[in-house]
């Protein structure tokens, strides 16, 4: 038993667990930074731009993995655009190239409010 511990592994988390039972999707994520799910579209971070994330969907909330890391959570509902402000930013800045920090923190809030309009 004392040599074989050393190569035992510990027990994926819960939600790792669950996915090798439930659907499991593959994405590419665009310069959108949105991968799509049911239609409705939910953001990973600027990093993972052209690198294939899984997405796996757990009672109400979306898990985003990139390889074996989980890289954020949303919570699964009807909305077309779901942002973190986080991610809405980065991509403002890659849109706004010549921008300054400033002027993408203060459009940022106002362009969300406003997808959150278009997308009920």
């Amino acid at each position: 038993m004392k040599q074989e511990r050393e190569h035992l592994h510990p027990i994926p988390n819960k939600v790792l667990l669950n996915s090798y039972i439930k659907d499991i999707f593959v994405q590419v994520v665009p310069e959108t930074l949105l991968i799509n799910y049911k239609g409705c579209g939910y953001s990973v971070d600027k990093k993972l731009i052209g690198k294939r994330v899984k997405v796996v969907p757990i009672d109400n909330k979306l898990y985003i993995y990139f390889n074996t890391k989980m890289e954020c959570i949303h919570d699964i509902n009807h909305k077309k655009f779901n942002y973190t402000e986080k991610h809405y930013r980065d991509a403002l800045g890659l849109s706004m190239e010549n921008s300054t920090d400033d002027e993408i923190e203060q459009r940022a809030p106002e362009n969300l409010s406003l997808l959150e309009k278009i997308g009920e």
